[in-house]
């Protein structure tokens, strides 16, 4: 090659390859190294066909042919570089060998600038994936984003690749073509394509269908919107379970904007207030709540102006229906810490508050009890001392004498005291009872035959006993006084004359069934009512009407202990009572016991009084121990005693071979009747026990049934404790 030919070679824009016949490369220029972006140096040994890529056969047989022949051809277009540029091409022979000049192909009326230049920079260096095909998806060229949108390293891994095969299934892809088809173009456009590695990738395209010449490719854009996908999927997942945990909430959930309209509600909320959330959404409380709208739009500034929550407490509906609504308002706060609105959290708390206010009276009723029944403890020693000594004076004058008449009455106002103490301890649940299985009609008639005699005639008494009433375990003689009361009380509620009605029923409860109650249990139940027509009671006396000592009558016609009294038998009995009543409409009082499981037990048989046999008597009262003691050794016993636990073990160990019982105070102090009898055991475990005690704080129900062979109500009769002592030195037996 001359010097000027050098110089030209050199110099020319244009990219010039000198080849053989064959098309091996033998030399190349500056230009023609950039455009195929190689080295210059390792262009010699390669081929102008691996080098320019034909776009069409046509083009690659029409080159193949010049450089073979080696005749000159005229430009031809139809080959891209590695690059993707459109190029053309034109063949010179030159002694023996061929000169292939290559420059960028503009079309006619293409200004002759660097638009081209700038186009390939931006199709080469764009963020998004840019592609050309053909229509029956033949990949033309591509960059090398989208590329790797698929998994390639480069455009050139994608050479002679079909962008329809990138479609995940023939679904997306003949979807896609119709729509482009019919549309010509397709805009934000969402696929799931493939990629090389077989995964899912989601892509947003812009694809248009380009007519020319009556020739038509596929031209388009993508980005990779995988993550974006992925995160849209997470939202999802996490809304619907947000809307599910909102959904099956049992409170009541709301949310409001700024200005006070509804946004959204749950099923609690539309089930309780009887709304569907169509109806409140974009509404104000106005609109849904009006009688308490000034309420809640109040509440709703005083939680925007001191952005923290709010809790209120509200009363709704009416009458029985009416029910305690507790709301918790939280100020919606968004990513700037601005209120956006209110979030609203209610329950229905009036089931919790009826069971707290339960719970108060049950120990209120328990503290009072226990005052009630030391009260009665206290008084039962001193009136056994009464009636013990009265009843031992009287016997020891004759029929006709002047103090009979005087000690009669004293022992008669000792018995009236005893009887209030029993009522006293009846409230405490202090005083035990034997029960049997009883038939409360019986029970009923009887107590309604001996009120009738007594009560007004304008007082109907409409007894209405049940058939096939269940038995219950009961202390018929406490049960008949509690009707007593009931009927009594009634009576004189209705001084101009009413009526009662006094009922019993098997009942079934459920736990629907027992919810106002605070001692009310599923379960067989018999019920007793006692149902008046005179003018109700009001709620601030219902709630105290149990009360020992409370009454509403005139001073010197009440104690106060009837009602008391009831209440504690009943419980005694493993029952309950409860009273329903409002101003005008009377007063209703359901007791109710517990099914019997057991069958009426035969009435035992009387047994003798006197004795020869020892007994140890222990009591801390002095006076209670003498008399006690010259009441046995009256009828024959031998008597030893002892005034606490200690001293009873130390002479049940010195006389262990001789003591036929032992009746024990239960309450002393140092060492309790229980405790004592503990030791007794383990001197001897056969030990026979029996329990005196005007207050047992462990009623005998309660103890293990093997301990004792008997209990001894204080106040007791002499006639009583010997009785008793003959029994248990009998049983032992």
């Amino acid at each position: 090659m001359d010097d000027l030919a050098r110089v030209l070679f050199e110099e020319s824009p244009d990219a010039v390859f000198l080849t053989d016949p064959s098309g091996r490369i033998l030399d190349g220029n500056e230009a023609a190294a950039r455009l195929v972006s190689r080295d210059r140096e390792s262009l010699a040994g390669g081929s102008i066909a691996d080098a320019l890529h034909p776009a069409t056969t046509d083009a690659a047989k029409a080159i193949q042919q010049a450089l073979a022949a080696g005749q000159p051809v005229a430009e031809s277009a139809g080959f891209t570089s590695p690059d993707g540029i459109p190029v053309t091409i034109r063949v010179a022979p030159a002694a023996g060998r061929r000169v292939v000049m290559v420059r960028p192909f503009r079309p006619a009326g293409r200004p002759d600038d660097d638009t081209e230049a700038r186009y390939r920079r931006l199709f080469r260096n764009n963020l998004a994936g840019v592609w050309r095909s053909t229509v029956d998806g033949k990949l033309l060229e591509c960059n090398d984003a989208f590329a790797r949108v698929f998994g390639y390293p480069d455009a050139a891994a994608l050479r002679d690749a079909n962008a329809l095969d990138l479609y995940w299934d023939e679904v997306d892809r003949g979807a896609m073509l119709a729509d482009l088809l019919r549309l010509g173009r397709l805009n934000n456009h969402e696929a799931r394509l493939r990629r090389r590695d077989g995964s899912e990738v989601w892509v947003l395209e812009n694809v248009y269908l380009v007519r020319s010449a009556g020739d038509a490719v596929l031209e388009g854009t993508l980005a990779d919107i995988t993550e974006r996908k992925r995160a849209e999927a997470r939202a999802t997942r996490e809304h619907a379970l947000l809307r599910a945990v909102f959904e099956s909430t049992p409170d009541f959930v709301f949310y409001k904007d700024r200005d006070g309209r509804y946004r959204g509600c749950n099923r609690a909320f539309e089930q309780y207030w009887r709304v569907r959330e169509t109806h409140v959404l974009g509404r104000t409380a106005r609109d849904v709540f009006p009688k308490i709208a000034d309420e809640l739009e109040a509440e709703d500034r005083r939680v925007y102006e001191t952005r923290a929550p709010l809790r209120t407490e509200r009363s709704v509906g009416t009458g029985e229906a009416r029910r305690l609504v507790e709301t918790v308002l939280t100020p919606l706060l968004g990513n700037g810490g601005e209120i956006l609105g209110v979030l609203g959290i209610s329950r229905d708390i009036t089931d919790r508050r009826r069971a707290e206010e339960r719970a108060r009276q049950a120990v209120k009723m328990e503290t009072v009890g226990q005052l009630a029944g030391g009260v009665a403890h206290s008084f039962n020693n001193l009136l056994t001392i009464l009636l013990g000594n009265l009843q031992s004076a009287a016997a020891a004058l004759g029929p006709d004498h002047a103090a009979r008449r005087p000690l009669g009455e004293c022992e008669q106002a000792a018995r009236r005291a005893a009887d209030l103490t029993g009522q006293l301890l009846g409230f405490a649940r202090r005083a035990p009872m034997a029960l049997a299985p009883t038939d409360l009609n019986r029970n009923l008639t009887a107590t309604v035959d001996v009120v009738r005699r007594t009560f007004d005639p304008r007082v109907v008494l409409d007894p209405r006993p049940a058939r096939g009433l269940w038995l219950v375990d009961a202390a018929g003689p406490q049960l008949e006084q509690v009707l007593m009361n009931l009927l009594v009380n009634a009576r004189d509620a209705m001084p101009e004359g009413g009526r009662i009605v006094v009922a019993t029923e098997n009942v079934r409860l459920t736990d629907a069934d027992t919810a106002r109650a605070a001692d009310a249990r599923p379960g067989d139940f018999v019920r007793v009512t006692v149902e008046d027509t005179g003018p109700g009671i009001d709620s601030a006396i219902l709630s105290r009407i149990f009360e020992p000592f409370f009454t509403t009558k005139p001073v010197g016609q009440g104690t106060g202990l009837g009602l008391a009294m009831a209440y504690g038998i009943v419980h005694q009995h493993k029952g309950w009572i409860q009273c329903r009543s409002r101003p005008g409409m009377g007063a209703r009082f359901d007791i109710y016991l517990p099914r019997s499981a057991s069958q009426p037990e035969r009435a035992p048989q009387p047994v003798r009084a006197a004795g020869t046999e020892t007994v140890l008597l222990v009591d801390d009262e002095p006076m209670i121990r003498n008399l006690a003691k010259a009441t046995l050794e009256r009828h024959g016993y031998r008597v030893i005693l002892a005034g606490d636990g200690q001293e009873a073990v130390d002479l049940f160990r010195k006389h262990r071979g001789e003591i036929a019982v032992v009746v024990l105070d239960l309450t002393m102090p140092l060492m309790t009747g229980q405790e004592a009898l503990r030791e007794l055991k383990k001197i001897d475990p056969r030990v026979r026990a029996l329990y005196a005690s005007g207050y047992s704080a462990d009623s005998l129900a309660a103890m293990d049934p093997g301990d004792v062979l008997g209990f001894l109500q204080k106040p007791y009769r002499p006639d009583e404790l010997v009785a008793a002592v003959r029994s248990a030195i009998d049983q032992g037996r």
